[in-house]
């Protein structure tokens, strides 16, 4: 039997993913990161996001999921992982005026490497890596390479977010949701009683953190250009979302 270890967010997708892996007859384990570093942030300090202070309850949810599917389950501390190559290249590409991918990076540096290696050295044997992303990954016999497709759910899609995996990252991934589009996985969550025990997560680096990262990363001024005026109103790194930002 082939074992798979895969990544668990506390999330629907995948805890979908988890469970449709154990119904094909793999022998599933589930793994975790840890990543948060605790800086104090403005507000309630509520907001799930990949990286926050709503970790502690993600893992928990991951926990549960594990439970009900009769799956192990182990966590893994990779704080300073993912300090070096997210936060820190995070910041290091604005200061050099450029955007940053913090889940691109995180993938092909963390998720998919560190995390594994991590796992190898606890004990855990496996033999393929399967997360919840939207995608699919092919192996083109003519040009003996292993090739990123987009998922079925072009509404989903999360290729480009795997787009920078290496070959051996890619011939040892696995993605049970690249042919589901995301009301099939919300009705199988249904179908495994796990609806009630799973939320929605948004998996991406929550505004409210960058400020006070910032100011622990440098200590340098930044200022933000409103409208061609130049304020200092505030001492803090401003930023807007990309789908508003115009030249």
């Amino acid at each position: 039997m082939e074992k798979i270890i895969i990544a668990m967010s506390g999330g629907v997708d995948s805890s979908v993913a988890a469970a449709l892996l154990r119904e094909k007859g793999y022998e599933v384990i589930g793994v975790t990161m840890k990543i948060w570093g605790g800086e104090a942030l403005p507000g309630d300090g509520t907001r799930h996001s990949c990286y926050g202070p709503g970790e502690e309850e993600d893992v928990e949810d991951a926990c549960k999921v594990a439970q009900i599917l009769g799956i192990p389950f182990y966590t893994f501390d990779l704080k300073q992982e993912y300090k070096v190559e997210v936060l820190d290249y995070f910041c290091y590409e604005y200061l050099l005026g450029r955007t940053p991918n913090p889940c691109l990076r995180c993938n092909h540096k963390v998720k998919f490497d560190a995390l594994l290696k991590k796992a190898l050295n606890s004990g855990i044997e496996f033999d393929y890596f399967a997360t919840g992303h939207y995608a699919r990954v092919e192996y083109d016999e003519s040009r003996h390479r292993y090739l990123l497709r987009k998922a079925r759910d072009l509404r989903k899609d999360q290729s480009y977010f795997l787009s920078s995996l290496s070959q051996e990252q890619l011939g040892r991934s696995i993605f049970p949701l690249g042919n589901y589009t995301k009301e099939e996985v919300r009705k199988v969550a249904q179908t495994f009683g796990l609806a009630s025990k799973i939320s929605q997560r948004a998996r991406i680096l929550s505004p409210e953190v960058i400020p006070p990262l910032w100011r622990q990363q440098h200590s340098r001024d930044q200022y933000w250009i409103d409208k061609g005026t130049f304020s200092e109103s505030t001492r803090e790194f401003h930023f807007i979302p990309l789908a508003s930002a115009k030249g």
